[in-house]
């Protein structure tokens, strides 16, 4: 064996010729193929609305509760609704009362209905209403050929939208994915009340994210009496809240087309509710509000006209702005709470004509002195930075410490400035770089061996990466201490806002072993006891190895160790985790490849165009009363916490691997546990790790004390547990499955193997990827992360366990190989573009070929495998689980073998081509010679084919004889 060793290695090193072209011609030994089609998981518990009819029962039927989950069979047309042939149905309220569950529209339109009212004036007069998870996703409201139309005549303090008049409840998250807008709005307001108006929301006044959403129509508001006053926004009206703090509103890659106009022939601007106009809010105050990669078309018009038969004539007033139209601080502080403002603007266009009192492109201040109340951060939009504001190096400081600490935007272009955030600086009497600051990156930074909190204390300012990146050799402590967790009433803004970083990188990830019992890269917690106070977390990418070193209580997370409140959204978790040796009888092990441990009541994490890279194996020596809950995204989720999860994907392992006598153990590709009483559902989600627990494990969620619901989702890893394992939820008969997948092989082998014929000989594997799997990734994987399929070829000799790269990398470094053992054969041509066999896309061929003759009956496995890289590292990689084995000589004898007594085509191949006299060919493996009068025998290869065949089967021989 040793000199089949040396004698492989060096056939390997010297083959010239490896292919995975597709070639018209193969030989096979075995036609059949493995299947890899996914297996639809049978519809169950949401509600299907087929009608106007079945649409109105919503909130009204106690068959049809406001909290349930449903879906769009068909496109809801409300026209003639009332059967009297009148053409748009016209109601006089909302059309449904309140909605707190959640509504998949299927691509399908609700349409035909006009709406006149005089209040809560919108389809829907409250979403959001109770301490839930509410969601819209994949709606069109309206068409651009017929809007939606909404008429008020207001007599009392209105809220009027085409999709929503309110959203709010102190513990309610609202989530608008995917929802097209076309309508518009005419108002007519006599009164000195406040309306507030908009294409979706009018009323924003809960946690609101709208994401990947359009508004296309007129907004228009007229009035007459002293007092009258409006705030009106493409996307939400007003953000007001009744002054309370704790909200956070996020508009992620929205279009706005519409034009908007305020009115009137009377009256001025009341107290502290001026008219403001904003592309896509109109004023915002009290919520947070993050706006990125948005866009705004119209004209924006306020306008106070003296005579009605001369609209010419009119004086601009009203604070207008291209993105927000006002921003104001309602009551600086509020129960020993500072209840500012904080406002972001990040790589959003506006293309508006305004006509206003006050005017800007992006935004407008209130109060523009009282910086500490509203406090705005602006980047890649029409305008630079915040009015009124600098930016400022470290140290460079002018005029007095109010000023000081508030005016600038601090550039951070070397490690020392981070240790200053938060600190006095010496050289300025009185100056501190305030925790609540606002801060860019401006270079690349290496921190070496991190041994403490790079940013201690209690940030809760924004913190702008600026696409940069952050690498550390090791960590043993978190980035940040504490995010939005608490303050006193001398701090002014504790809303905590993240974007654009990177901490490691795809060549430098960071090695970090944890000696906190909270610990993540990004913070050890988000969010105080209260829940006062929100952290976002946009456009991060974590490159990580962690390794726990806790002997107790564990809350371990990629992101966050203890996450209370946080929105993550685009972000990437990359490495590993591994957890050993917990031994404490009681110890609690939660780790997430985010977030370890949710544990607050009224808390919440949502999730939104997230995926978890990372591997996570825990197999800890606790005993009884010890609990180990470890998911792709969450460990824990409990104390009546909220989760959900859209548009997110868990690629890594997970595995609980202990066998003590734990209370829990349990594996999730999503969360390991999740028993509060609001979870909001899993959308358009997949898992492709492999989950395995000694206890329970799932695709998803590994317990859930309730019905979740799961639409569009794809479980694609494999699951496996000693005492229940489940694809999606905790037990399936819980698990609510709107068009959900099963892929038990996301790439698979044909059956056999093949000789390829063309050119230069060698020994052909083929296999097939998933055409599901193959149209998700193509869907979901952004820019700087690729996939590439290939096929992975060795020497049956050098195989020992594992068929993959790094198991064949340690066979050739334990024995002293100069090369690969292996032959790797990506489906790829020169530039990276995909190349299918037979030119049939998900068909993979991989082809060994130059091998002598010496090596023909030498066993050679192929296996094909499916890599997702992030530049040229790879961060994922499945192979298929039916590894095929097989000898050129072998092969070359089935196909000289494959042959029938008659024309015919079976299996897609044609035997029509005669064997002829004096030509060996083999039956059941025996070679025969074709005689003068034998009965008439055909092949579906060429004799050309056959003589190459025949020549292989001869020199093997021959080549083992000499």
């Amino acid at each position: 064996m040793r000199k089949m060793k040396k004698l492989l290695v060096s056939i390997l090193a010297l083959l010239l010729l490896v292919t995975a072209l597709p070639i018209s011609v193969m030989a096979q030994d075995d036609t059949a193929t493995s299947t890899t089609a996914a297996t639809k998981v049978a519809d169950s518990g949401w509600i299907e609305i087929n009608s106007a009819e079945e649409f109105l029962k919503i909130g009204k039927d106690a068959a049809y509760p406001s909290t349930g989950s449903y879906y769009l069979a068909d496109d809801i047309d409300f026209t003639d609704y009332n059967g009297e042939g009148t053409g748009v149905y016209v109601s006089t309220t909302s059309l449904l009362t309140t909605f707190d569950g959640t509504l998949d529209g299927r691509g399908k339109a609700i349409k035909g209905f006009k709406i006149e009212g005089t209040n809560a004036v919108a389809m829907i007069a409250k979403l959001g209403s109770q301490s839930k998870t509410t969601t819209i996703t994949n709606l069109n409201i309206g068409t651009a050929t017929s809007p939606i139309e909404i008429t008020s005549n207001i007599d009392a303090n209105a809220n009027v939208a085409i999709l929503a008049a309110e959203a709010g409840n102190d513990a309610a998250v609202v989530f608008i994915d995917n929802v097209h807008v076309n309508g518009n709005i005419q108002i007519t307001n006599d009164t000195n009340r406040m309306v507030r108006i908009s294409g979706f929301i009018a009323y924003g006044c809960c946690d609101i994210t709208v994401q990947d959403s359009s508004f296309n129509g007129e907004l228009f508001a007229t009035g007459k009496t002293v007092g009258a006053r409006y705030t009106v926004g493409g996307i939400i009206g007003d953000t007001d809240c009744y002054g309370n703090k704790g909200r956070q509103i996020v508009i992620k890659r929205c279009d706005v087309d519409a034009d908007s106009t305020i009115q009137y022939t009377d009256g001025a601007n009341v107290g502290n509710h001026p008219y403001a106009i904003g592309g896509l809010i109109g004023r915002g105050q009290s919520a947070s509000t993050f706006v990125d990669e948005c866009n705004v078309k119209g004209e924006l018009i306020g306008k106070k006209i003296a005579d009605l038969s001369k609209p010419e004539e009119f004086t601009p007033v009203g604070t207008i702005g291209g993105i927000i139209g006002n921003i104001y601080a309602y009551n600086a502080v509020k129960d020993g709470y500072s209840n500012s403002v904080l406002f972001v603007a990040t790589d959003c266009t506006t293309d508006v004509t305004m006509t206003g009192a006050k005017t800007n492109d992006v935004y407008n201040l209130q109060n523009e002195t009282d910086t500490l109340k509203e406090r705005v951060y602006v980047r890649g939009c029409a305008s630079q930075n915040t009015l009124a504001r600098d930016f400022g190096d470290f140290g460079e400081v002018d005029g007095n410490a109010f000023d000081a600490d508030y005016n600038y935007v601090w550039l951070i272009d070397e490690v020392d400035d981070l240790a200053k955030i938060g600190k006095a600086d010496a050289t300025k009497t009185d100056h501190t770089y305030a925790m609540d600051g606002l801060y860019r990156v401006d270079e690349d930074l290496s921190l070496g061996n991190a041994t403490n909190y790079v940013i201690s204390g209690y940030f809760g300012g924004v913190f702008d990466g600026n696409g940069k990146s952050v690498t550390a050799t090791t960590m043993t402590r978190p980035f940040f201490q504490r995010l939005a967790d608490g303050y006193s009433a001398s701090n002014n803004c504790n809303d905590v806002m993240i974007f654009d970083l990177d901490l490691g990188s795809p060549d430098e990830y960071i090695e970090m072993t944890n000696t906190a019992k909270n610990c993540g890269v990004l913070g050890s917690y988000a969010g105080d006891a209260n829940i006062n106070y929100r952290t976002m977390v946009s456009n991060v990418n974590i490159y990580a190895n962690i390794r726990n070193a806790m002997t107790g209580d564990s809350f371990l997370g990629g992101f966050i160790g203890t996450s209370r409140y946080v929105g993550y959204y685009d972000c990437n978790m990359y490495g590993s985790f591994v957890s050993k040796g917990i031994t404490k009888t009681t110890a609690n092990t939660f780790i997430g490849g985010f977030v370890g441990n949710a544990d607050q009541a009224k808390s919440k994490n949502v999730f939104c165009g997230c995926n978890n890279f990372a591997d996570i194996y825990t197999e800890e020596t606790g005993t009884s009363n010890a609990i180990a809950r470890v998911g792709g995204f969450i460990g824990d989720v409990s104390a009546s916490a909220a989760v959900a999860f859209l548009n997110s994907n868990n690629f890594g392992d997970v595995t609980v691997a202990s066998t003590q006598n734990y209370t829990e153990m349990n594996a999730g590709g999503f969360a390991g546990s999740v028993k509060p009483t609001n979870v909001a559902g899993v959308i358009n989600c997949a898992n492709f790790g492999d989950i395995s627990s000694t206890q329970n494990a799932s695709g998803f969620i590994s317990f859930s004390n309730q019905t979740v619901s799961f639409s569009d989702c794809m479980q694609a890893g494999n699951v496996t547990a000693a005492t229940k394992a489940v694809d999606f939820a905790s037990a399936e008969q819980i698990a609510n499955t709107l068009n959900c997948d099963k892929v038990t092989n996301i790439i698979a082998m044909d059956n056999g193997a093949a000789v390829r014929l063309a050119s230069n000989t060698g020994l052909r594997f083929t296999s097939t990827v998933s055409a599901d799997v193959m149209a998700r990734l193509a869907d979901i994987l952004s820019a700087e992360q690729t996939v590439v399929y290939g096929t992975l070829i060795a020497p049956d000799a050098f195989i020992d366990g594992e068929f993959t790269h790094d198991a064949l990398d340690a066979y050739a470094e334990n024995n002293n190989f100069s090369g690969a053992a292996y032959v790797d054969v990506p489906s790829v041509d020169g530039e990276g573009n995909g190349v299918w066999f037979k030119d049939e896309a998900g068909r993979i061929a991989g082809s060994i070929t130059g091998l002598p003759a010496k090596l023909y009956k030498t066993a050679f496995s192929g296996v094909a495998y499916m890599t997702v890289k992030v530049g040229d590292t790879p961060v994922f990689t499945t192979y298929a689980s039916n590894a095929q084995s097989r000898t050129i000589y072998d092969v070359a004898k089935a196909a000289l073998d494959d042959t029938n007594a008659e024309v015919a085509t079976v299996g897609g191949y044609t035997y029509d081509q005669a064997i002829q006299v004096g030509e060996t060919y083999f039956v059941d493996g025996e070679a025969k010679v074709f005689a003068e009068g034998d009965a008439a025998v055909y092949s579906c290869y060429p004799k050309s084919q056959r003589d190459t065949l025949n020549k292989i089967v001869a020199d093997a021989d021959s080549a083992i004889a000499g």
